[in-house]
C-alpha cells in the first residue's frame, strides 16, 4: 500500500501473464484508511491491462483493518484475508467475524457461512492462543448484546431492532438485560414480571435504588487482580524471555564445542 497504483499495476500484469489467477494487495503496516483504500484499488484496476482477481490483506495499526477491508471489497477486491479475533502481528489483522457480518449486513453480500459458529470459534481461538477477547469485542464479545441503560432497555422491550442492528440469534447470541447503576424502573418491572411478581411503582423505585446503591458500592479490586494476572500471563506466554534464550543457546553452543573437541 506504500507503492503507487501506477508502479504496482505492471507488476500485477506480469504476474497475470505468467498464469497467476489471483494476487493479494497488502497494507502490511496498516497505514491506509477507507478513502485512500478505495482510491488505490480503483486506480490499480484502471491501470492494469490484464485480468486478475484481487484480494486484500490489512493490518490494524490504526484500528482500521476491517474498515479498509470493506472499502477494498466495495472497490472491487473479491478475496478477503482475515483472522479470527483479529489476531496477527503487532495490533493484528482484520477480524474475520467482523468482516463477515459487515459484508452481509452493511454491503448486503450473501455468504455461505454459518455465522452462529463464530462465538464458538472465537472462544476456541482465544483458548488456543491465550489472547482472550474484551467484553466489548464486536460480534463475539460478552457485552455486545447486553443492555443496561434505562432508555435502551425500555426501547428494547418494545422493539429489539431499536438498539441492535444485528440479530443476536444469527451469530449465536441472545438479548440480555443487565442491572446496574444506569438501569431504569422498566427493567425492574420486567424482571419481577418474569418471576410472576407485580409491584407498586413506589416499590419498584425503591428496589431500583437498592440495586444502584449495591452496584456503586461494588469494589473494583477484583478487576485489578484480573488485569495483573492477564498481564503476567501474556508477558510469560506471548514472549520469549532473554534468560531462557541464553540458556538454550548456551546448551547448543556447549554441545557444538564438545562435538568439535571430540572430532579433534
Amino acid at each position: 500500500m506504500r507503492a503507487s497504483a501506477a508502479a504496482l499495476a505492471p507488476v500485477l500484469d506480469s504476474i497475470a501473464e505468467i498464469g497467476a489467477a489471483s494476487v493479494m494487495v497488502c497494507d502490511t503496516v496498516g497505514v491506509s484508511w477507507p478513502q485512500t483504500m478505495t482510491q488505490f484499488i480503483t486506480a490499480l484496476k484502471d491501470a492494469m491491462k490484464r485480468e486478475i482477481e484481487l484480494g486484500i490483506h490489512c493490518h490494524n495499526d490504526y484500528g482500521l483493518a476491517v474498515a479498509n477491508t470493506l472499502a477494498a471489497v466495495a472497490a472491487g477486491c473479491t478475496i478477503v484475508s482475515g483472522t479470527i479475533n483479529g489476531l496477527g502481528e503487532r495490533a493484528g489483522n482484520a477480524a474475520l467475524e467482523e468482516v463477515i457480518c459487515a459484508l452481509e449486513n452493511l454491503l448486503h453480500f450473501r455468504l455461505p457461512i454459518h455465522k452462529r459458529v463464530l462465538p464458538l470459534l472465537s472462544r476456541a481461538v482465544g483458548r488456543a492462543s491465550g489472547v482472550f477477547m474484551t467484553p466489548i469485542k464486536p460480534i463475539v464479545g460478552l457485552n455486545v448484546f447486553r443492555h443496561e441503560s434505562g432508555v435502551h432497555v425500555d426501547a428494547m422491550l418494545k422493539d429489539p431492532s431499536t438498539y441492535e442492528s444485528i440479530d443476536p440469534d444469527t451469530v449465536g447470541g441472545e438479548h440480555e438485560f443487565v442491572l446496574g447503576k444506569h438501569s431504569g424502573t422498566g427493567l425492574v418491572r420486567y424482571l419481577l414480571a418474569q418471576k410472576g411478581v407485580q409491584a407498586e411503582p413506589e416499590t419498584v423505585l425503591r428496589i431500583l435504588e437498592r440495586v444502584k446503591a449495591a452496584k456503586v458500592a461494588t469494589s473494583k479490586d477484583e478487576f485489578d487482580k484480573v488485569e495483573l494476572m492477564l498481564n503476567d500471563f501474556w508477558d510469560t506466554h506471548l514472549s520469549f524471555d532473554d534468560k531462557t534464550f541464553c540458556e538454550l543457546a548456551a546448551a547448543e553452543l556447549r554441545a557444538e564445542y564438545a562435538s568439535s573437541a571430540a572430532a579433534d
